[in-house]
């Protein structure tokens, strides 16, 4: 099991970088062995990485308007529901950040 992946839902990198300069920061609290896995891509890439990987800790870098649009749009919005099912069935906790 890996301690922490940070997954974006096509994420700015600069959003990617706060939250791992976040994550460094309380490295020692959150007691990781390992440096997070970063994973940046769609909603489908974030599901297969999600099944495929048990994690201890993961966190989610989502844009408020890609939440809002999900909301309008039936397929994201099954998308989206979709991928908190597959994290909430694969990982021990998971932190959402919306941007």
């Amino acid at each position: 099991m890996a301690d922490l992946s940070v997954l974006g839902w096509e994420a700015k990198p600069e959003s990617l970088s706060a939250v791992i300069g976040l994550i460094q920061k309380y490295r020692d609290i959150l007691n990781l062995v390992t440096h997070p896995d970063v994973v940046n891509g769609t909603v489908h890439q974030m599901i297969s990485y999600l099944e495929n990987n048990l994690l201890k800790y993961c966190v989610l870098a989502v844009y408020a308007k890609k939440v809002k649009f999900a909301q309008r749009d039936l397929q994201h919005e099954v998308d989206s529901l979709r991928l908190l099912q597959t994290a909430e069935r694969n990982v021990g906790k998971m932190f959402v950040r919306h941007s």
